[in-house]
């Protein structure tokens, strides 16, 4: 089989499902490529993550095309476990780091977030190994890892075994501001390159468990690079306040401030 890929958001971030998606015709022999207008494919995967992503415009020879991805809005559209567990085909990005999810869902029910809608509860799904591969580095895509023993686990693991972590969705501050080992665990597992140890901050109830962990992990060790995850609402003041919050810490803590 002749399999073509596009990645409707474009390549500024690695498409996880498209490696996985890849690796798995690669396993049963398949031609995989990115596909063009130019060859006949007998299958084409289009896959979009973000909502605001316009659809892919251009005309494919394939027999078939199958659409996938929260930018498609159909939240009952998964992989099949056979490709979900799959160690991804990271040579398509050319990637120098592994990526994946330890955990799925989530326990908070915030209105401007999805994941609770798509994947329900929080719940183990991987063990890091599964997708780790050779590599010294990883970005995890868990959306709320501190909240799960397993994820805990995992991170404990990484730490013990000198894995340079990414943690890319904003850690949960309520959690973290309870337990010191739990903010000593983050602070001690190694940096991955200049990228810093995330926070959210998107709700007035987040902003003093924010700065409790903020203290915590600079007491544990004065050079993190801390980013806080302050999403920007409809509510200026409200927006502005949690943006602003951070400026006592100096350059120890910037801000991420996305539109919602």
């Amino acid at each position: 089989m002749n399999i073509g890929l596009v990645d409707v958001d474009g390549h500024n971030y690695p498409n996880l499902a498209l490696m996985k998606i890849s690796a798995w015709h690669k396993s049963k022999g398949h031609a995989v490529a990115w596909a063009d207008m130019f060859g006949h494919f007998n299958k084409v995967y289009m896959s979009k993550v973000f909502t605001w992503t316009d659809d892919d415009p251009f005309c494919y020879d394939a027999d078939e095309i199958e659409r996938g991805g929260t930018g498609y809005k159909d939240y009952t559209k998964v992989l099949p476990d056979g490709i979900e567990h799959m160690m991804p085909d990271y040579s398509l990005y050319g990637l120098d780091h592994a990526m994946g999810f330890t955990t799925r869902g989530c326990i908070r029910h915030c209105p401007f977030c999805l994941v609770h809608d798509k994947e329900g509860m929080l719940h183990a799904h991987a063990e890091i190994g599964e997708f780790l591969g050779d590599f010294r580095k990883v970005v995890l895509l868990d959306n709320n890892i501190v909240a799960s023993r397993h994820g805990i686990r995992q991170l404990e693991w990484c730490k013990d075994n000198r894995i340079a972590v990414d943690c890319n969705q904003g850690l949960d501050a309520r959690i973290m501001c309870k337990s010191d080992s739990l903010c000593n665990l983050i602070a001690d597992i190694p940096p991955f390159g200049t990228r810093g140890i995330r926070i959210a901050c998107d709700q007035d109830d987040e902003i003093e468990p924010c700065h409790t962990v903020i203290q915590k992990i600079l007491a544990r060790d004065p050079k993190k690079r801390i980013i806080v995850y302050c999403i920007l609402t409809d509510d200026y003041e409200d927006s502005l306040r949690r943006v602003l919050e951070w400026r006592r810490y100096g350059h120890s803590v910037a801000v991420y401030a996305p539109p919602l």
